[in-house]
């Protein structure tokens, strides 16, 4: 098996320069060149870098947290399990391990006591940000994806423009001629729902500059309900889903002799699945929000500060298995 002495001689060079050559935190100190010629010489070799030596020299685990919300240990939504796969994909290129925890509780905290971890990643985790700031307290460079946190010069955030979204869907109803539009909306103990709640204000007066009226009703309450009561008294030509509840909805208007698209236009996620066959659907590129996800940390990890991303929420369209490319599994 090739040295890195070997490697050295090869290219003419000491083995301190092998060893910055190999090394992502100094390889900027050697010019393009003598990296050039150091790699050639240890591809020519067969050289491979101890990686026991790299962590003791780096002086980092090479391991990563990947926080879950505790209930995917029973099932996991396509948009959590695209992230994932987002996430795994992108270290699989990497020297890094992943290690996966339900819910940031006791296990995590001591493994993380034990310096077991260099980052962490947290999809989406609590309905506030109290869970949050205690991962945040441990001073990790830690990416929250998939909702909103402050960004720090150790946290990076990404997630989907949920705000923009309804708002644009609104704009389109009304260049389609509606003018009467109900918003069903997540409850507010969610993030997506707190972030179109409070672009609503701003949707009302878009709409009413229209000569139209938007009406917003959260699914903390039985939305099948609210629903048929209102249209027992109100005549609605749009409705807007930020919630997974069109059955019910779609139960409602077939009750009061509505058809979809003819007599109402809808829009909503491809989480609902009731949506998709009469209504435009929308996703987040969930995929890339997690591979995005992981090169954050990785910058995080190499000095950079925290950054902030937000995501187009883009017109569903049938694609490939997010996982289709992982035939042989992975290392977690």
């Amino acid at each position: 098996m090739a040295r890195m002495e070997d490697v050295a001689a090869a290219a003419g060079v000491s083995k301190t320069t092998v060893s910055y050559v190999f090394s992502p935190q100094k390889s900027a100190l050697i010019s393009p060149e003598t990296r050039e010629r150091v790699m050639a010489a240890a591809d020519e070799l067969g050289y491979k870098p101890s990686f026991f030596g790299k962590v003791l020299s780096e002086k980092r685990s090479f391991n990563v947290a990947l926080i879950l919300p505790s209930r995917s240990a029973q099932s996991m939504s396509r948009t959590l399990l695209q992230i994932f796969h987002g996430i795994v994909h992108n270290a699989e290129a990497s020297d890094y391990n992943v290690s996966v925890f339900f819910g940031a509780g006791k296990r995590f905290f001591n493994r993380s006591g034990e310096g077991r971890f260099d980052g962490v990643i947290v999809i989406g985790l609590g309905s506030d940000t109290a869970a949050l700031d205690k991962i945040s307290a441990l001073n990790l460079p830690m990416v929250v994806v998939n909702r909103q946190y402050p960004v720090s010069e150790k946290c990076s955030c990404i997630h989907g423009d949920i705000a923009g979204w309804f708002k644009s869907e609104a704009d389109r109803m009304l260049e389609n001629g509606c003018r009467n539009l109900l918003f069903l909306n997540k409850g507010l103990h969610t993030d997506s729902g707190k972030a179109a709640a409070e672009m609503f204000p701003e949707v009302e007066k878009q709409v009413t500059a229209a000569d139209g009226v938007i009406e917003q009703i959260f699914a903390e309450k039985n939305i099948s309900l609210q629903v048929n009561e209102l249209l027992q008294h109100k005549h609605y030509d749009g409705m807007i889903f930020n919630s997974s509840d069109g059955s019910a909805v779609l139960d409602a208007l077939k009750l009061h002799n509505l058809q979809p698209n003819l007599d109402i236009q809808l829009s909503g996620f491809v989480r609902d699945p009731a949506l998709c066959m009469f209504g435009f659907v929308w996703e987040v590129d969930a995929v890339s929000m997690g591979s995005k996800g992981w090169d954050m940390l990785m910058n995080l990890l190499n000095g950079r500060k925290g950054e902030y991303a937000v995501l187009p929420i883009e017109r569903f369209a049938k694609k490939k298995s997010a996982g289709a490319g992982f035939k042989d599994g992975f290392d977690v």
